[in-house]
């Protein structure tokens, strides 16, 4: 039952720290501006104030605010609007300052609040001119109390009475519309868009909403993935393409008239973009590209609004950094209309505006991304992302009013297209990791994708030879990586985010024990190294936005920060007398090796022509490195400085990190999946142990002894396409 307040009530303001809210305005305000929120988060935030430090019950909230709503849809819209109200206040719901969750029961207000009545100054004056009209003594001055009153007096008091009486029906009608439950946006509502069995990926809903084309592997998870096309409300999903042997398809984007679909073919020969009518035909190749070789989700491209102009990445000539081209379709004609830095990944996931007049695209560098806008035709990229570096980007898409870019990651994101810091924001009701959403109208699909990665070790007979299989050393239901050894190989360092962010941990040498070493719930901390003494644990940070060096106690303890560089620094380890710490930094358009002293103090350059994750060697004479980010070749200098030249006869590891020291040689794990051993003395690798697992994104390390090797694998992977319904 809705109840009617009073005049009083009505008239209220609530008032808690830098906030301010009136019943009366509806109005939420924060330092004196305005904080835009909904109608419904609004009265969720009225019921919880006029009952302050009380338990308030799920059941007192709904019949409050959602009096007429399906038990079913109240659930997800309480959950919603609280999420919003959070996000408003700036409140943690696991250490609230605002508002507490009582499991199973509802929710409790936890900050003083004062409250202040303001009564209405036009109800005040009408009433105090009706006690002045009918009261002997509100009579003008003069007149007699015992004269009867006149017939035109008498007319006088009833056109008062009578506009009294309407001004306290409007007051009253006003109230109530104001309490009533007012026509607004319904609340977002998320529910399973495809649930198949293995991995499906890159959704791309139709121009008019109804249908979405994703790539799936079908129920082999291990399986090449092709593109399929199902209708938003049906299970039933139409495969499209006809994938060749060694090949996989992906990336799917509809044509404007929804008529056909273009996709990436990566592998097997025939690696470009394709397009393939949505009613079945064959496929025709589009375009040739060179992206095969690049990661997964950098091979994305887009159509105009107009279906004239194709935007993709592709790599620069000479080079393996990707900038983003125009192919005008009519004629078959591409020019180049991005300039990445170079050695970086580049540029990538590029996408229109739903007026075709701006493009959104993602820059990488040392796996950090921002997000960019340019005019469509080509021009000055700008920066929106300022201040804020991502691990990683998924995937852009524009709202349907332009106004903001939605980008996946870690966390679903939007950021305003005007750009800024104070532009990022949390999509609340979206948990944990999305990646790839696609936006038509009022509806967002997405993938909502779960990784299971532990680090895994061979034990080796001698250098060259195994001794027995590979074995499981440090797991749980979530992530650890990048795993090292301490100097005495009794411990091992590692980065997890068991605990719900990547941070540090250390356990025993045979995984036991495992320790949380820092708690910064960051973006990412991670690939943890010991300094010589092991009383210290060098690691990368993005605590503070943009990543840094940091140092800790492997006792535990506050880090302290190494490096501030602007542009950050990344991947560090210790030189061999524990004075100099070295990391990977990019000033300007290369990367390059630095090292700074352990104490702390001036940074100085160690490379000059490029280089990435830096290791000392055994003797303390040369650092070894990869060239960069996209040539992983193993090079070096000698300590002191000198000439940088190309370690011969060394394997190209699959990718920077995918390679480790001893004092007789480097262990190297290539694209192939293959591991070998490269003697320092015969200059000759051999190959020791082949096995696919070995590829991931972490790197790896061999014990002090030299008797095991220790990686990270993806041991499950699940992935399924999400449909947020009412996205606004």
């Amino acid at each position: 039952m809705l109840s009617v307040r009073t005049p009083t009530q009505v008239n209220r303001v609530y008032r808690f720290g830098d906030f301010e809210f009136s019943v009366r305005s509806g109005e939420l305000l924060k330092n004196g501006s305005l904080v835009r929120l909904q109608y419904q988060p609004l009265r969720v935030l009225l019921v919880l104030l006029e009952n302050a430090g009380d338990a308030v019950t799920r059941d007192e909230i709904r019949e409050r605010v959602w009096h007429d709503a399906p038990i079913q849809d109240f659930d997800n819209s309480l959950r919603v609007a609280v999420a919003k109200l959070r996000q408003a206040l700036g409140d943690d719901p696991e250490t609230p300052q605002y508002i507490e969750t009582l499991p199973r029961r509802g929710y409790r207000w936890l900050y003083p609040v004062t409250v202040q009545d303001h009564p209405s100054k036009e109800l005040a004056g009408d009433t105090l001119e009706i006690a002045q009209a009918s009261s002997p003594a509100g009579r003008e001055s003069g007149t007699d109390a015992s004269k009867p009153v006149t017939k035109s007096e008498r007319s006088k008091i009833y056109v008062r009475s009578g506009a009294l009486t309407l001004v306290l029906w409007l007051i009253a009608i006003a109230v109530l519309l104001l309490l009533r439950p007012k026509a607004a946006s319904p609340d977002p509502r998320i529910r399973p868009l495809t649930t198949y069995p293995g991995l499906e990926t890159t959704p791309a809903l139709s121009p008019d909403g109804t249908r979405v084309a994703f790539a799936w592997t079908g129920p082999n998870a291990s399986d090449p993935y092709r593109v399929y096309v199902k209708p938003v409300g049906d299970d039933r999903a139409s495969r499209l393409t006809e994938t060749p042997t060694g090949a996989s398809d992906g990336d799917p984007v509809w044509s404007p008239d929804g008529k056909l679909i273009y996709f990436f073919r990566r592998g097997g020969g025939h690696s470009g973009i394709y397009v393939a009518p949505v009613d079945g035909g064959p496929a025709r190749q589009l375009l040739v590209t060179s992206m095969d070789a690049h990661r997964v989700r950098r091979s994305r491209f887009d159509i105009s609004p107009t279906g004239q102009t194709l935007v993709y990445p592709d790599a620069l000539p000479g080079q393996e950094t990707a900038a983003l081209f125009l192919l005008d379709l009519s004629t078959m004609q591409s020019r180049q209309i991005t300039n990445p830095p170079m050695n970086s990944e580049g540029d990538g996931d590029p996408v229109f505006s739903h007026d075709g007049r701006t493009l959104a695209f993602q820059r990488e560098a040392l796996d950090l991304g921002q997000v960019y806008v340019m005019p469509a035709g080509g021009g000055t990229a700008r920066l929106l992302t300022s201040g804020f570096i991502a691990d990683f980007i998924d995937g852009l898409a524009w709202t349907a009013d332009d106004r903001a870019i939605v980008f996946g990651g870690k966390q679903l994101r939007r950021v305003s297209a005007a750009g800024g810091e104070s532009a990022i924001t949390n999509v609340p009701y979206v948990p944990g990791p999305a990646a790839f959403p696609s936006i038509r109208n009022h509806s967002l699909a997405y993938v909502q994708a779960t990784t299971n990665a532990n680090v895994w070790k061979l034990d080796l007979r001698d250098a060259t030879h195994p001794a027995g299989e590979p074995s499981k050393l440090i797991s749980s239901t979530r992530q650890q990586a990048a795993a090292s050894f301490s100097p005495d190989g009794s411990r091992l360092a590692f980065q997890s985010d068991r605990s719900g962010n990547w941070e540090i941990w250390t356990c025993n040498r045979d995984g036991s024990n495992a320790v949380q070493l820092t708690h910064s719930s960051a973006v990412i901390s991670g690939t943890p190294r010991w300094s010589p003494d092991g009383k210290q644990i060098a690691f990368d940070s993005r605590a503070n936005g943009i990543p840094q060096i940091y140092v800790v106690s492997s006792d535990g303890g506050e880090p302290r920060v190494l490096t501030h560089g602007s542009v950050g620094s990344a991947v560090p380890s210790w030189s061999r007398d524990g004075t100099w710490v070295y990391y990977s930094a990019t000033n300007g358009s290369a990367t390059n090796i630095w090292r700074v002293p352990a104490e702390g103090g001036n940074a100085e350059p160690v490379t000059n022509g490029s280089g990435i994750y830096a290791m000392e060697s055994s003797d303390g004479r040369y650092v070894y490195y990869s060239r960069s980010a996209l040539d992983s070749t193993i090079w070096r200098i000698p300590v002191g400085g000198g000439a940088e030249e190309k370690v011969p006869g060394v394997p190209r590891p699959f990718d920077p990190s995918h390679w480790a020291m001893v004092a007789t040689g480097i262990y190297v794990i290539d694209g192939n999946g293959d591991l070998y051993f490269y003697q320092f003395e015969k200059s000759r690798a051999t190959k020791v142990l082949h096995d696919q697992r070995f590829i991931t994104d972490w790197s790896m390390a061999v014990s002090p002894d030299g008797r095991e090797i220790v990686w990270a694998q993806i041991d499950e992977r699940l992935a399924d396409l999400m449909l947020v319904e009412n996205f606004h």
